[in-house]
């Protein structure tokens, strides 16, 4: 039996050696499962945002809306021009790390901020 370190070793070995034809062949992996893919790329923001959202506490911080579908989650100090994380678990560490810098708003009162801090 191979021991595994050696097999991953060969294997990042050849990937490198081979970039294009990895790319090639990762990319006609991904179109002939591309259902697949989508499923659990679905499943896993899903979850990601429940937990995002138990985390934040479910409400509208503004208002006390408490509607999943239209919860968002906003920086607290804003954030324009900086780089925003956009997978739901890099932000799940982020907000657990900072709980702080973020609160949940419903869209409407989301919208009411943006633009009070525009006009500002």
């Amino acid at each position: 039996m191979i021991d595994k370190q050696k097999a991953r070793e060969r294997g990042r070995r050849w990937r490198e050696a081979n970039r294009g034809r990895d790319r090639e062949l990762k990319r006609n992996y991904y179109h002939r499962n591309r259902e697949k893919f989508l499923a659990k790329f679905r499943k896993e923001h899903f979850d990601s945002r429940m937990k995002l959202l138990d985390v934040l506490g479910e409400e509208c911080s503004g208002c006390g809306f408490s509607d999943k579908r239209v919860l968002q989650v906003d920086h607290v100090n804003g954030l324009a021009g900086e780089k925003r994380l956009k997978k739901p678990s890099k932000l799940l560490l982020d907000v657990k790390n900072n709980p702080g810098k973020y609160q949940l708003l419903c869209a409407n009162c989301n919208w009411l901020k943006y633009l009070d801090d525009k006009q500002q």
